[in-house]
């Protein structure tokens, strides 16, 4: 039996498994495999799908929840600059999936709304990889999700120094 099979079956046991052994090799292609995923999203994984890019449909999906909304609070909400999310703004108003205005009580505020279109588009929409990654890390126990945050803040200092001290 594969030995990811055997530790499914163990956990689902409620056995915690010895750790298999592991070299720097795994554990960079398990980052790569990471990296890949989240290219893929960024560079327009979504397009095959419904016709937008990762980036356009995370605008979709915001505005969906919060709407109308001001350019600030997506560049906020989506960690991009701000001409990064004008950009994508733009081809959203271009496709007439979202709608541009001002609002009504102060002229400098533009906002931005979720069309009918872009509404249909969002329908069809397949769940962004980070959307799946928080839907399965709140499945975890507070003790696991600590150890994982404590295990990627620990690759993240490995990644940024030349001299890592364990």
């Amino acid at each position: 039996m594969h030995a990811n099979v055997v530790c499914r079956v163990l956990e689902e046991d409620g056995m915690s498994p010895e750790p298999e052994p592991t070299s720097a090799v795994d554990l960079l292609d398990s980052l790569r495999q990471i990296i890949r995923m989240a290219a893929r999203h960024a560079h327009g994984g979504a397009i095959r799908e419904v016709g937008v890019t990762g980036p356009q449909l995370r605008i979709l999906k915001e505005l969906a929840i919060h709407q109308p909304s001001t350019v600030g609070r997506l560049v906020y909400a989506l960690g991009v600059t701000n001409p990064t999310a004008t950009g994508i703004i733009d081809r959203l108003v271009a496709r007439g999936l979202v709608s541009r205005d001002r609002s009504a009580t102060d002229r400098r505020r533009v906002l931005v709304t979720l069309t009918d279109a872009g509404r249909k588009v969002l329908d069809g929409a397949p769940r962004l990889p980070h959307e799946r990654l928080v839907e399965n890390c709140e499945k975890l126990s507070d003790a696991e999700r600590a150890r994982l945050l404590e295990a990627l803040r620990k690759v993240t200092r490995m990644m940024a120094s030349d001299d890592f001290d364990a």
